[in-house]
């Protein structure tokens, strides 16, 4: 049980790099973030201290990207990310280990 009500904010990116909505989190102020989706990159704007990332799957990021594409792709979305949040969480354990195995 939560001492605390909590407001909630929800924002969309458009876009899979969706610059306008990065902007836009350089201004929130919230007791806490909470990154789900494919809008990891948005950790990179948000303070560390403040924000957990849910992560569904790397499946695709794994199995569909290749060559300099990927290096971007797991650099920007996935290894800066990855240190910016004061909390990770995954759906499955499965998911858990496939995301230590690749980014260690």
């Amino acid at each position: 049980v939560l001492e605390k009500s909590y407001e909630v904010e929800r924002i969309y990116a458009r876009s899979t790099f969706d610059l306008l909505t990065a902007f836009r989190c350089l201004f929130l102020k919230s007791d806490w973030f909470h990154i789900t989706g494919a809008a990891n990159y948005l950790a990179l704007f948000l303070s560390k201290k403040r924000t957990i990332l849910t992560v569904h799957d790397i499946g695709h990021y794994v199995n569909s990207t290749k060559g300099l594409r990927k290096r971007i792709i797991g650099f920007l979305f996935w290894r800066l990310p990855l240190k910016k949040v004061s909390a990770i969480t995954c759906v499955s354990d499965f998911t858990k280990q496939h995301l230590q195995a690749v980014f260690k």
